[in-house]
């Protein structure tokens, strides 16, 4: 369980909804489609890569195949890890390359009806709001699913 105030089962009363993972990143509790992840890890080791962006932790080798490790904390402007071995790494392709988004925890499948979704306010277009797809209400708590395709997208942020 990720907080107190999410309890990770199904969620809404309309139609069948779509299945997250649910992740924290610098206190703050995320979804991620399942469908962007291939794999889950623990981060053993990372190969930092110098003159590189921030949020590009280094690279990552998962069975022989190299990741660029992306952290979520710094693409959010939120601080760094304190330790990478105590982190995640959520594999995920764009454009034929691998990555590999660095989180604090991952926690457990939920499914999210589409009757949860809320509209995001209309005063909050932060680029970080910008890098999601929208926002779920969990119990008590408003949950923002991550857009992979924009968070993996240097250019426009």
């Amino acid at each position: 369980m990720l907080s107190d105030t999410v309890e990770e089962r199904n969620f809404g009363t309309g139609s069948a909804g779509e299945k997250f993972f649910t992740l924290k990143s610098a206190g703050q509790i995320y979804g991620l489609s399942v469908e962007h992840a291939q794999t889950i890890f623990r981060v053993l080791a990372v190969t930092p890569i110098p003159l590189c962006r921030p949020e590009i932790v280094g690279f990552l080798n998962l069975r022989g195949k190299i990741r660029t490790a992306v952290s979520l904390r710094r693409r959010f402007g939120l601080g760094s890890e304190e330790r990478l071995a105590d982190c995640f790494a959520i594999c995920l392709e764009k454009n034929s390359e691998s990555f590999a988004l660095i989180v604090d925890q991952v926690g457990d499948v939920v499914e999210l009806a589409p009757d949860m979704k809320i509209e995001d306010p209309a005063h909050c277009h932060s680029p970080r709001s910008q890098m999601t797809s929208g926002l779920f209400r969990m119990g008590s708590a408003l949950v923002p699913i991550l857009d992979i395709d924009a968070i993996l997208d240097f250019e426009r942020h």
